[in-house]
């Protein structure tokens, strides 16, 4: 005797174009045959996914604190322009422009 299970799968790409595969939590227990309890149960154990993903926050970047940092390697002589800079770090060069346009203005 074979048994035959069907699973809900949602496939859903994000603004970013990276992929998510999750199990639609609305269908499963009429696709398994599960109880509430039972599916209370896959919840708390991790097993069910919630449909949509949570969003993490990215870490805010210091740009004024950044820009010292690339202004103290720039003057120690390690790179001799910003576009070595940029090599060494794996940006482009406008990123480093950007964030040395934060540093600090001095006052005359």
């Amino acid at each position: 005797m074979t048994l035959k299970c069907e699973i809900p799968i949602i496939f859903t790409n994000n603004t970013n174009g990276a992929k998510h595969i999750f199990i639609d939590r609305a269908r499963l227990p009429f696709y398994l045959g599960l109880r509430p309890a039972d599916l209370m149960n896959l919840r708390n154990d991790g097993l069910v996914e919630p449909e949509t993903p949570v969003k993490t926050p990215r870490p805010r970047i210091n740009y004024p604190l950044l820009a010292q940092e690339y202004k103290k390697k720039l003057e120690s002589g390690a790179f001799a322009t910003r576009s070595d800079l940029a090599k060494s770090l794996g940006v482009s060069r406008a990123w480093i422009s950007k964030v040395m346009r934060c540093l600090p203005r001095l006052k005359m």
